[in-house]
This record gives structure tokens, C-alpha cells and sequence, in this order.
């Protein structure tokens, strides 16, 4: 069972009950605007991953497709930003 805090307060609440899982992962919503910025700019460790592992090790799978695969995840967080301001837009 996961519950979560979604007020915008100075305290927000993460409620995580027994049997506690081994890892728990965690986001939050910080930015007010510039949503389709925010979402882009949230794949750089994917992205520096990425480079890294097409310039430093030997890739599981094709070059072409680590290339193609690159900027697709700044192109989906923004995706993902932009749903969220259309969302706002949409709550008025």
C-alpha cells in the first residue's frame, strides 16, 4: 500500500504500510511552469547513461538502435510535460 500527499503544503506526506518493500521510488512535482521544459530536462541521467554506455562499453544491442533510443527520452518526458500543462490548462 503506497498513499501520498498531494496538497501543496511546506509538508507533504508519504505513507508506505507493511510489508515494506526493498526500494521505493519517489517523485514530485516541483515546478509550477515551464512543464514541457521541466519534463525534457528530467531524462539528462538517461541520457548521460546512454552516451556513456554507447562510448565506453560494448552495447547488448545494436549501435543504431542506442542512437535512435537517445533522444527519445527527452521527446517523451516532454511529451509527458505537456500532457501535464494541458492537464493544468484543462483544471483552470
Amino acid at each position: 500500500m503506497l498513499g501520498m500527499d498531494e496538497g501543496p503544503d511546506k509538508t507533504p506526506a508519504l505513507l508506505v504500510c507493511p510489508p515494506h518493500p526493498a526500494r521505493v521510488y519517489v517523485s514530485a512535482r516541483i515546478a509550477k511552469h515551464d512543464e514541457v521544459l521541466n519534463g525534457g530536462l528530467s531524462s539528462i541521467l538517461c541520457v548521460a547513461s546512454g552516451v556513456y554506455a554507447v562510448i565506453n562499453v560494448s552495447p547488448a544491442a545494436p549501435l543504431w538502435l542506442h542512437l535512435v533510443y537517445l533522444p527519445l527520452s527527452p521527446a517523451l518526458g516532454a511529451l509527458g510535460g505537456y500532457l501535464r500543462s494541458r492537464q493544468n490548462a484543462l483544471r483552470g
